[in-house]
């Protein structure tokens, strides 16, 4: 049995035109979902990536304001030391441990607000992280 020219056209025709009709299907089934779920997950990881940088500085301003804190509170406290060292004697005495105590006290609540803030902050970003994380993982299973 001898296969034709004509029939070996033929049969390269229909077969280039089921490859043609299976691709535009597999466009319309496949790539096109694909490439919208990427899209949005590209979209959603950009959004999560400018929120965790919003956090991050306002966890750095935290830090600034502590450290501008903890800058003010010892001037504070040397200015008081000061003084008491131009009473001097009892007074003087009284006067550093007073200073010493409130400097120590102001220090510990900036100190403990601060690292509520930053655990708070650190919070966020982990809860952020793990809804990306789910978000992704949920996007790709589907």
């Amino acid at each position: 049995m001898e296969l034709s020219f004509i029939d070996l056209a033929a049969e390269v025709t229909l077969q280039l035109i089921i490859f043609v009709f299976v691709l535009f299907i597999l466009n319309f089934l496949v790539f096109q979902p694909l490439l919208r779920i990427r899209a949005i997950r590209k979209q959603e990881t950009e959004a999560k990536e400018l929120e965790a940088k919003r956090l991050m500085e306002r966890g750095q301003a935290l830090v600034d304001s502590y450290d501008q804190s903890i800058k003010e509170a010892k001037a504070e406290a040397r200015r008081k030391l000061e003084v008491a060292s131009s009473e001097g004697g009892r007074a003087a005495k009284e006067i550093v441990a007073a200073a010493r105590a409130e400097g120590q006290q102001r220090f510990g609540a900036k100190k403990k607000h601060l690292q509520d803030a930053q655990q708070q902050v650190v919070r966020e970003l982990d809860q952020k992280v793990e809804k990306v994380t789910d978000d992704f993982l949920s996007a790709i299973r589907h």
